[in-house]
């Protein structure tokens, strides 16, 4: 079946599966859409998800040789490969965004009876990965479920997602200006110790809603 549909210069992309799933490329017409890549191991296909196109580039998460990576292309096959390691048992959004020339992702994992939630930034080709900020706290396998599903939208050159500090208080609205120190609370909307759990969240005149 095909989805993911990703309009990109004059070229549309989708992922697409028989007995496995890979990423092809279309002008909209038949001798013009073509296999642009897969997974190599055919018996270890994870398939692709998160596909988003951001000026110019595609990244999204696919899986290969029994391991799970972050994608970049750039529309050809020779500029379509793996950038960075990702997490077998990650199966949220990383939730590619832009902000001032930069790429930043989510990346998040479950480890050792710890919820890990770290934010990363590149440049749109890929190089220069850096950690932005992280937080890492006991939380039971079945919490983490809904763990790192966080959102994440560029407003007036800072970064808005809901998450938890590392005092694991729950989940919380955080504004981050891509530097440890400036990644903070902005307001618990919960009365409690519990989440507030922000969703959906909206970018309007450059005030954010959610």
């Amino acid at each position: 079946y095909v989805s993911q549909l990703r309009v990109m210069g004059n070229s549309f992309y989708f992922s697409a599966s028989t007995n496995r799933t890979v990423l092809w490329k279309s002008n909209g017409t038949t001798e013009g859409t073509v296999l642009l890549k897969g997974p190599e191991d055919m018996t270890a296909d994870y398939g692709i998800s998160s596909l988003t196109a951001i000026n110019g580039y595609l990244y999204y998460i696919a899986g290969f040789d029994h391991t799970q990576y972050f994608w970049k292309s750039d529309g050809t096959t020779s500029g379509t490969g793996p950038i960075m390691e990702s997490d077998y048992y990650d199966t949220n959004s990383p939730h590619f965004t832009l902000l001032n020339g930069k790429i930043y992702f989510f990346r998040s994992f479950y480890a050792e009876d710890k919820s890990n939630q770290q934010l990363y930034q590149m440049n749109p080709d890929g190089t220069g990965i850096s950690l932005v900020w992280e937080a890492s706290y006991f939380e039971s396998h079945d919490d983490y479920t809904q763990f790192g599903s966080s959102e994440l939208v560029a407003v007036n050159n800072a970064l808005f997602f809901y998450g938890r500090n590392n005092e694991g208080e729950g989940y919380k609205l955080l504004k981050s200006d891509a530097t440890p120190q400036g990644t903070l609370v902005v307001k618990d909307t919960y009365r409690t110790t519990g989440s507030s759990n922000p969703v959906n969240f909206v970018n309007v005149n450059n005030k954010i809603y959610f």
